[in-house]
């Protein structure tokens, strides 16, 4: 009896460890994707904005609209600009997704981007009120210093 007590109790300590070494695991290859698939896939409206300023008529504003339905309009207005984007985001990592072209809105004007073209991979800030570039591919910035970092603000609702 004694022999079983003595084998017993390191079986319970290694199960125990395992359990424990599995739900780490597991909490952490979940700990940085779940929150961002949550906001990919919310059926909130959300806007998000950025404004590129290099000189009084060279600037551009970009309007980021996640429709409820969880597809996305990208606006892109500026000098002699008027880009209407309808996209989609897919994960693209952990942390990140990438805003994938879809078509034109009618109201665009000029462009030459192709279905399936990736416009820019992104991630958010510490917190979800900051959407940030990681790499901009298909569209460009007017301004080299935000080809990494540009942030584009959530709009609040009064």
């Amino acid at each position: 009896m004694n022999n079983q007590k003595g084998f017993v109790l390191p079986i319970m300590m290694m199960a125990a460890i395992l359990i424990v070494a599995v739900g780490f695991f597991v909490y952490k290859q979940n700990k940085n994707i779940l929150p961002l698939q949550k906001i990919m896939t919310t059926s909130e409206e959300e806007t998000y904005s950025f404004n590129e300023f290099v000189s009084a008529d060279e600037n551009m504003d970009y309007e980021l609209v996640k429709l409820s339905d969880g597809t996305y309009e990208l606006n892109i207005d500026g000098f002699q600009t008027m880009t209407r984007i309808k996209a989609h985001a897919e994960g693209a990592g952990q942390d990140s997704a990438k805003l994938v072209f879809d078509s034109y809105n009618k109201d665009n004007v000029g462009g030459t981007l192709k279905k399936g073209e990736t416009l820019f991979t992104y991630t958010f800030g510490t917190s979800i009120n900051e959407l940030i570039i990681l790499k901009w591919q298909a569209l460009q910035p007017i301004d080299s210093k935000n080809l990494s970092g540009a942030v584009f603000v959530k709009n609040t609702k009064n």
